[in-house]
C-alpha cells in the first residue's frame, strides 16, 4: 500500500448524465452506460496508485413505480460491483423524489384535479449530503487521503477548500460538457483538475 490513502467518491449521476451532454460527441453517437469502461476508468485516474476505497453514490426507483427500471438499475450495480471486485467498494443510495416538470401545471383549471404523470419527473435527493459526510469521515478517520471526487457540482467548491486546507489532496475528475460549465470556484478549491471529453475517453478506451 502507498503511503497515501486514495479514496474515489463517484457522482454517478453527473457521470452518467456527462456521457450523453459530452461537448464534442459527434452527431448520431450514443454512449449507453454500458459502453463506459468503468474498471478502465477507475485506473487511469488512480495513475497506478493503491485505492483503499471507491464510493458509488446514486439512487434507485422504486420498483412499484417502475418495475421495468428497477430491473434495470439493479441489474446495472450489479455488473458495477463485479468489475469493481477488486477494490473495497461502498454502494450509497440517495432517494428518487417526483418533483413537477418546469413549467407544468400542477392542477388542471377546468377540474381541479391533478395532472397526468406526464408532468413530472424523477431527480435524486441526499447524493451531495452524503459524499460531504464521507469525505469528511476519512479525514477525520486517518490522515494524508488522496481524495478523488467526481463531479461538477459547484456546490462542493466551499467543502473542498475547506478539506483542502486540512492538508488533504482533492482532485477533482469531471467532464466537457455542452450544457454546463465547470466553475472558477470548484476548480480553485482542488489541488487537481482532470476534464474528459469525447476525444479523452475514446483515446484511453473508456468509451
Amino acid at each position: 500500500m502507498s503511503e497515501n490513502i486514495v479514496n474515489i467518491y463517484i457522482d454517478a449521476e453527473y457521470l452518467l448524465q456527462s456521457l450523453r451532454r459530452l461537448k464534442d460527441k459527434p452527431r448520431g453517437v450514443i454512449i449507453s452506460k454500458y459502453d463506459f469502461k468503468w474498471d478502465i476508468f477507475i485506473k487511469e485516474i488512480l495513475k497506478e496508485r493503491d485505492c483503499e476505497n471507491i464510493y458509488y453514490y446514486t439512487a434507485i426507483l422504486d420498483k412499484q413505480e417502475n418495475e421495468k427500471t428497477f430491473n434495470d438499475q439493479i441489474k446495472f450495480l450489479d455488473n458495477i460491483k463485479k468489475l469493481f471486485s477488486d477494490y473495497n467498494y461502498i454502494e450509497r443510495f440517495g432517494k428518487m423524489i417526483k418533483i413537477t416538470h418546469k413549467g407544468a401545471a400542477t392542477w388542471d383549471e377546468t377540474i381541479n384535479k391533478r395532472r397526468s404523470n406526464k408532468d413530472y419527473t424523477w431527480t435524486q435527493k441526499g447524493i451531495d449530503t452524503k459524499i460531504i459526510m464521507d469525505l469528511c469521515l476519512n479525514i477525520y478517520e486517518s490522515k494524508n487521503n488522496i481524495n478523488i471526487v467526481i463531479s461538477g457540482d459547484e456546490d462542493f467548491a466551499e467543502v473542498l477548500e475547506h478539506i483542502r486546507k486540512n492538508n488533504e489532496i482533492i482532485e477533482l475528475v469531471s467532464f466537457d460538457r455542452f450544457d454546463s460549465k465547470l466553475s472558477d470556484g470548484l476548480k480553485n478549491a482542488v489541488d487537481k483538475v482532470v476534464v474528459y471529453d469525447y476525444k479523452k475517453l475514446a483515446e484511453s478506451n473508456i468509451i
